[in-house]
């Protein structure tokens, strides 16, 4: 069986999997209108799989997640264009609210932590729209994933770690049991060896059932979790294809991956670039 063929079969599998979600043709502005911040953007994240977005600064990444989680309109921006489809229903026009209750969670960019306040009662914070009981289960199952948070559990949020910190910055979203995780550079300014547990305790989220969408600059770290990739460029979706073929394909990480060139990880031959 050539390359080809096997880029297709396992396309193909791809697709037979659940959709959880699906992007279409999304165009945002900003500034009523006057900025386009995407243009037709197009990506679709299935049942128990971890996507990264990966591409430059200001290609859009952050915007996305924000039209995803509800947010964007906090920002001022605004969807003029394509839908958001979660479990098949269109929620491009849903609250945020709404969508957290039906299990979508984010972990912003810069942890942003409440620092007076202890790391359970940050924890707790996160549980906003669960009972008492579903928030103590939820706090014992992230104690569990994040073993120094339950060490320091009544310690003040701001005299952790930056590696802690974002530990609890994740621990806080996984507070409501989403059934889809969108992360937002959650190594930034971390060290290597802080990056690599991270990055684990991602793969542990995506074990427990939890779908992921990652977006990261460190591209290395993001292709070493992720099933599936999509790069964005100038607001568009320049390419996608399998982590090992962006990885294996060396036009793409040159212009846009900025990594040198790996030892081909398993089947990168027959990944496919679309």
């Amino acid at each position: 069986m050539n390359g080809e063929t096997m880029s297709a079969r396992q396309n193909a599998d791809r697709l037979q999997a659940p959709a959880l979600l699906s992007v279409q043709d999304l165009s945002v502005t900003y500034s009523s209108g006057s900025i386009s911040a995407l243009e037709s953007v197009s990506l679709t994240v299935h049942e128990g799989e971890i996507v990264a977005l990966l591409g430059v600064n200001g290609a859009g990444k952050t915007t996305l997640l924000r039209a995803i989680s509800g947010l964007l309109g906090l920002h001022g921006g605004a969807i003029r264009a394509g839908s958001i489809r979660y479990r098949s229903a269109d929620i491009s026009s849903s609250s945020s609210w709404s969508r957290v209750r039906q299990g979508i969670s984010i972990s912003l960019e810069g942890r942003r932590i409440f620092g007076d306040l202890s790391v359970v009662d940050n924890l707790k914070a996160g549980g906003y729209t669960t009972s008492r009981a579903g928030t103590a289960k939820a706090l014992e199952q992230v104690m569990e994933l994040f073993p120094v948070l339950g060490r320091k559990r009544d310690l003040a949020a701001g005299l952790l770690s930056g590696g802690e910190q974002q530990m609890l910055a994740v621990g806080r979203a996984l507070m409501q049991g989403p059934r889809l995780l969108l992360l937002d550079e959650p190594s930034l300014g971390l060290a290597p060896l802080i990056v690599k547990q991270i990055m684990e305790i991602v793969r542990d989220i995506n074990a427990g059932g939890c779908s992921v969408l990652l977006i990261e600059q460190n591209v290395t770290a993001a292709l070493s979790v992720a099933n599936y990739a999509y790069v964005l460029d100038s607001r568009r979706v320049e390419h996608h294809g399998s982590a090992a073929a962006l990885l294996a394909d060396d036009t793409l990480r040159d212009l846009y991956l900025g990594v040198a060139a790996p030892t081909a990880p398993r089947g990168a031959e027959n990944g496919a670039l679309r």
